[in-house]
């Protein structure tokens, strides 16, 4: 598997990344790359189907001057920041048999990450900083559509977009992040996974607390990711970025 290990100074244009490497990747008719990325600041990402004005806290975000942006791909609202990580893959349809569909698709990226977070707990490398999560032992397993749960406590969402010839499957790992950010700035999601049972952002979600090295380290090698690539250039992130990102028509789709 290819890598790429680019992370971009602002929180659109690694949002637009993602896309911009799916795009590449089909163009170019690359084989399966992963990129791994953190946001050096604070802001908020719609799913694309999502309505601002439902998800997220308008006036607080007005307040802070954080940034808002709608990423290309479904599943719900996120705060990102600094201590979140994010994980890319790309797939070629071909990759897997499973690949050719949506639910297969999910089914072999969390497999693989939920094998994945698990040994990790087993080589006592996680570190849950919720005490609701601190379990013996603590129990790796992805429930909802594609949450990853430690003890029934979400760290990590998931979501994808597919192409003609590739896939895209991205998703977050909440390490040390400011949790208290996703109670002041999103309302109550409008859709929640029947596991979630009401529960307050606070009660729902949390940190497990492994430097970006260590899970970069154990990313690549579980993922045999040895192959560390340019990627796509930057003017293709610019283009999409003032394309699509920023526009007026974008923002406001839903």
């Amino acid at each position: 598997m290819h890598y790429w290990a680019k992370s971009f100074p602002n929180l659109i244009d690694n949002v637009a990344a993602d896309e911009a490497v799916l795009d590449w990747a089909q163009d170019h008719q690359t084989g399966p790359i992963m990129r791994l990325w953190e946001s050096s600041e604070y802001g908020v990402v719609l799913g694309y189907g999502n309505r601002r004005q439902t998800e997220v806290k308008s006036d607080v975000l007005r307040d802070q001057r954080l940034p808002v942006v709608r990423r290309c791909s479904g599943g719900g609202t996120v705060v990102q920041g600094p201590g979140c990580f994010n994980y890319c893959f790309i797939l070629p349809v071909t990759f897997d048999a499973r690949i050719n569909s949506i639910s297969g698709t999910t089914s072999w990226v969390m497999g693989q990450m939920e094998t994945l977070f698990q040994a990790l707990v087993s080589d006592h490398l996680l570190h849950p900083d919720n005490p609701l999560a601190v379990g013996d032992p603590a129990h790796i397993a992805v429930l909802g559509d594609s949450d990853l749960t430690v003890n029934g406590i979400k760290f990590s969402g998931n979501a994808q977009r597919r192409r003609k010839t590739h896939v895209m499957f991205h998703g977050t790992i909440l390490s040390h992040f400011d949790l208290g950010m996703v109670t002041a700035t999103l309302n109550h999601p409008s859709r929640e996974p029947g596991y979630r049972h009401g529960r307050s952002h606070q009660e729902f979600i949390t940190n497990v607390g492994i430097p970006f090295d260590t899970w970069e380290t154990a990313m690549t090698r579980f993922f045999r990711a040895t192959d560390v690539i340019d990627g796509p250039p930057d003017h293709l992130v610019t283009d999409l970025v003032m394309s699509r990102y920023t526009t007026l028509e974008w923002m406001e789709k839903f």
